[in-house]
């Protein structure tokens, strides 16, 4: 499966891509909101996952672009949230999913948390 990773946080993205690729994935990361969008006008993807909290375009808005666009890519929404929030990455999370994302995923998750929430949004979305 080629996957498109959208998050600013090298230390993430460098895990979850050592988690996806000794699975035979194929992974495109990018940083920003932005690079997520030009990556997918050029290349085909099965599966986005985008983080909320990033510089220039946040995961909201890049998931309203994606379903737009792409209406039958599945989408996993991930985040932190803002340390500053009481309500972490609830918000966050609850606003992707409004935006159009199949699966969200509350960072920090274990391992087998996240790849379950990718065969739900890859099965969400077939079903949906």
């Amino acid at each position: 499966m080629k996957i498109l990773l959208v998050d600013d946080d090298v230390f993430i993205c460098a895990y979850l891509v050592h988690v996806l690729t000794i699975r035979g994935h194929q992974v495109v990361e990018r940083s920003t909101g932005l690079e997520g969008l030009a990556a997918i006008r050029n290349e085909s993807f099965d599966l986005a996952i985008v983080d909320v909290v990033m510089p220039d375009m946040d995961g909201i808005e890049l998931v309203g672009c994606l379903r737009d666009r792409f209406p039958q890519l599945p989408i996993l929404g991930i985040s932190g949230g803002d340390p500053t929030m009481r309500s972490g990455g609830k918000l966050y999370l609850d606003l992707m999913l409004h935006a159009g994302a199949d699966q969200v995923l509350e960072k920090p998750f274990e391992e087998k948390d996240f790849l379950a929430a990718i065969e739900g949004a890859i099965g969400h979305h077939h079903v949906a």
